[in-house]
């Protein structure tokens, strides 16, 4: 079974926290078998889907443990990381960085 089958492209997108362009492309190197450009954990997710390990609730648990939890731990390390060297840093222009990294992905 394909992933497609089971969530739409948004509700995939929000649950591996990425674009909606990414996930198409993610689905796309998997099905192709061009399996180096897919982060391992999301590639893991994609092989117990098509071998009918997971269903719709496996799906969410599988991106709640192991995808958006990792990353609300990795925001809190980088916030941690700037509150505690907000004075040697120019915040602004990190700021603009992200703005800007945000806006390319779109």
């Amino acid at each position: 079974m394909k992933i497609q089958e089971i969530l739409t492209i948004t509700e995939l997108s929000r649950l591996l926290n990425k674009s909606r362009p990414s996930t198409y492309k993610y689905i796309s190197d998997y099905q192709s078998g061009n399996f180096e450009n897919i982060p391992p954990l999301i590639k893991e997710l994609f092989d117990s889907v098509e071998n009918g390990k997971f269903n719709k609730g496996n799906i969410y648990e599988y991106c709640y443990n192991f995808l958006i939890v990792s990353s609300k731990d990795e925001i809190k390390e980088i916030y941690d990381l700037l509150n505690e060297n907000k004075e040697k840093l120019n915040l602004t222009k990190i700021k603009e960085y992200i703005l800007k990294e945000i806006k390319d992905e779109k």
